[in-house]
């Protein structure tokens, strides 16, 4: 899981940052073509979050975009693919440390071996 949802890391940003109206980028790589079964779910998962969190509002006011891109699982493309999100469209955050989220209505075993990061709007993020 590699959103691992950037969407947490997103909320501490806009404490550096301040609230502006503007969006919040966020980096998204994966290796959605190589991991197809596993990926398209967790992919729809991310895509449900951010849709609900931009809907509450977004963050501090301000909408969240993510920018997702697929790897190949080639460490090449891996490379030519997190410098085009980086230096091209400049998210706030690539691929942070946050490794699972679950939505509030909703208490998987694991919730409670996890160190909570974050919540925002229905979603919980941990590492």
């Amino acid at each position: 899981m590699k959103l691992r949802l950037a969407l947490a890391l997103a909320a501490g940003a806009l404490a550096a940052f301040g609230a502006q109206a503007q969006t919040i980028r966020i980096g998204e790589l994966n290796s959605y073509k190589v991991f197809p079964a596993f990926l398209e779910p967790y992919k729809k998962g991310w895509e449900l979050a951010l849709e609900e969190i931009n809907k509450a509002g977004g963050v501090n006011g301000r909408q969240l975009e993510v920018i997702s891109r697929d790897d190949n699982a080639t460490p090449g493309d891996a490379v030519r693919v997190a410098e085009d999100v980086y230096y091209q469209r400049r998210p706030r955050t690539l691929q942070p440390s946050v490794t699972h989220f679950h939505a509030t209505y909703v208490s998987p075993d694991w919730s409670g071996e996890k160190q909570r990061v974050a919540r925002i709007g229905r979603h919980v993020f941990y590492r």
